[in-house]
């Protein structure tokens, strides 16, 4: 299915995203090491892997890690999670490089599939269409040129992340595909979704299903989006056969499955886990309304809004366009995703940019490029050959702007590094406490790698995915305040373990008389509550 020369080509293109891990490893200072997770949300998907490991699963399904309750109810399952979890179990191997491992894996099988994909509709023999493939991998909009616009005239001495202003999470959103490499989860994912249309346009159905049942149970959000967008596909299929009085038999079945999968994902999503309260408690926490500014959502598509526009004036029309089922096919693509994208406009929003991640630029794209091919070739034939070459360099350059701006910006969160005194706490809690024993700290980022690296749990972790957590936080800060163990903790976990700075120790006069401290090293006290 994957030519040798598609393997080679997308090695090559995972050269950005290697340079940037090779950059994060060789900065790290003399009293820290880096974890391997370069983003701080990057923890959380090995601590649930985690908990196949230590046993906090009924063999399929597992709890959430970052439930304080040790009793948390084990309702969660997603396939790389397991395979995760099980590698973590019958290994050694650090979950950090085994993070690493599964993402340069996927990541590298994401290029062929998506090199795959390129070349269902061109063949990379021209230098235009092999141009064309880095632009529809690594293609983006105008963002880092309307933030240098906004830099000219607000001065050039604001931060440099300021270029990145209109691009959200200063780039961390990923809005198109090559720079989700970046995640090892997120080129996991892409690896399906791609995946799936190469098999839809080579005609094996069955297989597409395949494809969306892992999706499905891999990610909410992909999940239901692109059932919904195969499920539209197959059914414009059916009523277009239907109204053309042939029989199609192709496309029955895959709509068959596909409205299966749908109503089974509904309900393990939407009705079973919120019959957990602390499951609905997350979804409370998940409505936030992360979606595109005005600026954003013009800018963040131009260049390839503009060339599909070119596409269907020049094949004769909307009509005419559409009529070819490869453009039918990436037109529904492109309009069920930028309405997920865009839900927050029709009903309550559940973070709306997590549905981008380049799913709706890359549909433009290879319908645009096609009058892009165009352009250069008359422009081509219009001027002596080094202005031309200027003038490509020139427009690849635009582009390929905001990405070539942003690996070259690319930055790790400070927290994804480990500091060596943390490194000896996380050591210590592992070898000394279980599940049994809950950690408190202030420190939510130490909390999320404490999750990874130790098989305790925490009161308090990830902002998003612990339950209630405000309510926590404030529990948090009784115990600190009052010396006292709340009540609520005692049927749930035998012990409670404190990390603390060395210097805010003294600040709570309480701890002195009640706690026992238990290892220590030249920034941090661990502190052991016995009840």
């Amino acid at each position: 299915m994957f030519s040798r020369k598609s393997i080679l080509i997308s090695f090559l293109l995972l050269l950005p995203a290697i340079i940037v891990y090779v950059n994060y490893f060789i900065n790290s200072t003399a009293d820290s090491t880096p974890s391997g997770f370069i983003q701080s949300d990057m923890y959380s998907y090995m601590a649930e892997a985690r908990q196949y490991a230590d046993g906090e699963s009924n063999g399929l399904f597992y709890s959430n890690p970052f439930d304080g309750d040790k009793n948390a109810p084990k309702i969660y399952f997603q396939p790389q999670i397991l395979l995760l979890g099980i590698i973590l179990k019958y290994t050694s191997i650090n979950p950090s490089n085994l993070f690493l491992l599964f993402g340069f894996i996927f990541g590298w099988i994401f290029m062929i599939s998506a090199v795959t994909l390129y070349r269902q509709f061109f063949d990379l023999k021209s230098m235009f269409e092999k141009l064309g493939l880095f632009v529809f991998i690594y293609g983006g909009g105008a963002l880092f040129i309307s933030g240098s616009v906004w830099m000219f005239f607000n001065g050039f001495n604001q931060p440099n992340i300021e270029f990145f202003r209109y691009d959200p999470g200063y780039g961390w959103w990923m809005l198109n595909l090559g720079r989700n490499l970046i995640y090892p989860l997120e080129s996991y994912y892409h690896f399906l979704v791609l995946i799936a249309f190469v098999m839809f346009f080579k005609q094996k159905h069955l297989w597409v299903c395949v494809v969306l049942l892992v999706l499905s149970w891999s990610h909410p959000f992909y999940g239901i989006e692109f059932l919904s967008v195969f499920g539209l596909i197959y059914l414009f299929e059916f009523i277009r056969f239907r109204y053309l009085k042939q029989k199609d038999k192709k496309h029955f079945l895959p709509l068959l499955l596909i409205s299966v999968m749908f109503s089974i994902h509904i309900f393990y999503y939407l009705l079973y886990l919120p019959s957990f309260p602390s499951h609905q408690l997350l979804m409370n926490q998940w409505k936030i309304n992360w979606s595109h500014s005005g600026i954003t959502l013009i800018f963040a598509y131009i260049f390839g809004a503009l060339l599909t526009i070119i596409s269907i004036y020049q094949k004769g029309g909307f009509i005419v366009f559409f009529l070819d089922n490869k453009n039918r096919v990436l037109g529904i693509w492109f309009i069920v995703c930028f309405l997920f994208v865009n839900h927050n406009w029709f009903i309550e929003s559940y973070q709306p940019l997590h549905f981008d991640k380049g799913y709706v630029l890359a549909p433009l794209w290879l319908m645009g490029l096609p009058s892009l091919f165009f352009i250069l070739r008359k422009y081509k034939d219009s001027v002596n050959l080094l202005m031309f070459r200027l003038s490509l360099v020139l427009i690849v350059v635009i582009l390929l702007s905001d990405n070539i701006s942003w690996f070259l910006k690319a930055r790790s969160d400070s927290n994804s590094y480990i500091k060596n005194s943390e490194k000896e706490v996380l050591n210590y809690l592992d070898t000394h406490f279980t599940k049994q024993n809950l950690l408190l700290t202030k420190d939510d980022d130490f909390s999320s790698k404490a999750m990874v690296f130790t098989s305790m749990r925490a009161l308090v972790s990830h902002g998003y995915n612990t339950p209630s957590y405000n309510l926590k936080r404030m529990e948090m800060d009784s115990i600190l305040k009052t010396g006292k163990i709340l009540s609520s903790f005692t049927d749930k976990q035998s012990s409670l373990i404190l990390v603390i700075p060395n210097f805010s120790y003294l600040q709570f006069d309480t701890l002195r008389n009640q706690d026992k401290i238990v290892f220590k090293t030249k920034d941090l006290l661990v502190l052991k509550f016995v009840y």
